[in-house]
């Protein structure tokens, strides 16, 4: 081999292991795997680079053999590797490249080509029917040139392809069996599953089915706002959803925002409970609902004018009230603002201990202003640590050396207790639906897993779901207590903490025998957690 040629698969084949062996490393962390054979790739010597590729090739063998499909999956989907073209094209490139491949391979493979045709193809292909030339050329860096006739094995899959799109709804795809039969055709294709033009097919395939997931579920959800429209105008107030593994009596208003949740899952979401099973059999307790109930009879035409008026009249006595309240709660706060020359705010949810006070000025612009305490107003929960048994209240100035002290830290357990004191004050008792606690201007959201984890011991995944809300809770806390008062010097410190806890749960999830309804819980309350974080680095 002409010296050229050889130094250049070297330097390919160690341009491929920078790339992958970050990846790797952290596969083998997340799952107790060994430590990776070198601490890093940039300190090695010159001339042991030949040696160092063996190892390394040997070592990525192992890994691959040893990693599952769905520990493969958990990394990738709560990482950034995901949205990374380059990592992705190292990963591909490394499971095409192999001899002889498993099944495993085969399923890893699917999932990486149908990820980097989501992150590079064009706009523009996700707004229509994609063709198998289409795919080629999205797929060409990573698979070559590739025929555009997808083999005789694989044709079917065009079939499937139609089934899915003349679907109206999740069940009807459960029961034309889609899926499966798309599986079994794959199965039937082994011997020419990797060649360039059955990668295409197969991807676009899998593209198509992910699309069609998606817009089923969007259907569902419609179908189930609709349903619960209709029950509100006849009077009804709850369904008996326990066939979606709800309770008996649900009331409409959890299921209309239940509906919210899945529609837009994003950071103020804190939580959404989103189950394609559950999606369906929720369609259908309420689209039962629906048709064994009676309509309610449509009101005459005089005495919906009268209704009509008699509500506008209301709501305008009601706009009067809002703005006389809104003159008097300025005037109030004027008052305060003259008085008080500064507020006095204490961390919540920290150390059991009192902690140093944070002076904040007090705001010179109020854009909504609020009611005033001598107003029969319901407060949100407020999780302030208690005051000393003696009831005394500090007063004077504080000296430097006091305002110097660092803020007290995060006191997880604390703030485990307090949430478990507010979500039993009313007695304990099992949630169906989302659940609320309030921490200062930002209400968090819980899913039915996360409200009722505070029922059991802190065990298993409980616990975890436990210190996942208690871990939001103090984020978002922290947060505000820098928004009013300008600067939190304890923020960074709840942040790191958030992280270990976030890093801890997912070793959990990947080492932990869970079942799966758990493991989804999990997953979901993981996911928000990352995103406080996110928010919170800001």
């Amino acid at each position: 081999m002409p010296v050229g040629a050889q130094l250049s698969g070297i330097a390919a084949r160690w341009r491929a292991a920078k790339r992958l062996y970050p990846i790797y490393a952290a596969l083998a962390t997340q799952y107790n795997l060994g430590d990776p054979p070198f601490h890093s790739l940039e300190k090695l010597e010159e001339r042991s680079e030949p040696e160092a590729l063996q190892q390394l090739g040997r070592w990525f063998s192992d890994m691959d053999q040893r990693i599952q499909v769905h520990q493969f999956r958990v990394v990738l989907q709560t990482s950034g590797i995901l949205s990374s073209e380059e990592k992705l094209q190292a990963l591909i490139e490394r499971h095409l490249g192999k001899a002889d491949h498993t099944a495993t391979d085969r399923d890893k493979l699917d999932f990486l080509l149908v990820q980097y045709f989501v992150v590079c193809a064009p706009p523009s292909f996700h707004e229509r029917e994609v063709t198998m030339r289409d795919v080629a050329e999205v797929l060409e860096p990573v698979l070559g040139e590739a025929s555009l006739t997808a083999p005789s094995l694989l044709t079917p899959l065009d079939e499937l392809i139609s089934a899915a799109q003349s679907c109206r709804g999740l069940r009807e795809l459960q029961e034309a069996k889609v899926i499966e039969r798309g599986r079994h055709i794959k199965n039937e294709a082994v011997s020419v599953y990797f060649t360039p033009a059955s990668l295409v097919a197969l991807t676009r395939f899998n593209y198509m089915m992910r699309r069609t997931f998606f817009r089923l579920t969007a259907m569902d959800v419609q179908a189930i706002e609709k349903g619960v429209s209709e029950l509100e105008a006849r009077g009804v107030a709850t369904v008996d959803c326990s066939a979606a593994q709800m309770s008996a009596k649900e009331p409409l208003a959890t299921l209309r925002q239940i509906c919210r949740d899945w529609k837009k899952p994003s950071f103020s979401d804190y939580g959404a409970d989103f189950s394609l099973a559950r999606v369906m059999r929720l369609r259908f307790v309420v689209e039962n609902a629906v048709q064994t109930t009676t309509p309610a009879p449509a009101p005459a035409p005089a005495a919906l004018a009268d209704r009509t008026a008699a509500l506008e009249d209301k709501l305008q006595g009601i706009l009067e009230e809002l703005a006389a309240l809104r003159g008097l709660t300025a005037e109030i706060l004027a008052e305060m603002r003259a008085a008080v020359p500064k507020l006095r705010v204490e961390p919540i949810l920290s150390s059991p201990q009192k902690g140093v006070a944070v002076e904040m000025q007090p705001a010179t612009a109020i854009e909504t202003p609020e009611p005033s305490v001598e107003e029969s107003v319901p407060e949100p929960v407020s999780f302030i640590a208690e005051e000393d048994e003696s009831g005394e209240e500090e007063s004077g100035p504080q000296s430097d050396a006091e305002e110097a002290d660092p803020a007290p830290a995060p006191d997880l357990p604390a703030a485990m207790s307090h949430i478990r004191d507010h979500l039993l004050s009313d007695g304990p008792r099992r949630s169906s639906g989302p659940s609320s606690i309030a921490v200062g201007s930002t209400t968090l959201l819980l899913n039915p897993d996360e409200a009722n984890s505070f029922l059991e011991q802190p065990e298993g995944a409980a616990a975890w779901l436990q210190r996942s809300v208690a871990t939001r809770v103090l984020l978002v806390e922290a947060l505000e207590l820098q928004r009013h008062a300008g600067q939190n010097p304890q923020l960074p410190c709840v942040i790191q903490v958030a992280k270990d806890e976030a890093d801890q749960m997912q070793m959990a999830l990947a080492t932990s025998q869970l079942d799966p309804e758990s493991a989804q819980a999990m997953v979901a309350s993981l996911r928000q957690l990352r995103a406080i974080i996110q928010q919170a680095e800001r």
